[in-house]
């Protein structure tokens, strides 16, 4: 015998993921972000003292800061649209 039961249905869903300001895909880049930012830090600290080290970590974490904020102030969907009708000849050649 089954009865009726009501379950609730989580709503927000449809929504892009967010995470401390970072949406979607960004999430990502800023993990790519400061992992690169670590080897970085951890080759230049083998190869020369720490502060250089430190000097090649602030200038990786900041251009990564400043390629997610320029590339998320277009939105998570930027894309190139390119107008107008291309015709691709011998891609299919044997």
């Amino acid at each position: 015998m089954m009865d009726n039961q009501e379950y609730l249905i989580y709503k927000g869903l449809q929504r892009p993921l967010a995470f401390m300001g970072l949406q979607g895909r960004y999430i990502g880049w800023a993990a790519i972000g400061a992992g690169c930012s670590f080897i970085t830090f951890a080759a230049l600290f083998a190869i020369f003292d720490f502060w250089i080290a430190l000097l090649g970590l602030s200038v990786c974490l900041m251009f990564f800061i400043c390629l997610i904020a320029y590339k998320q102030k277009d939105g998570l969907f930027s894309k190139r649209k390119s107008k107008g009708i291309f015709v691709f000849c011998g891609v299919f050649k044997k």
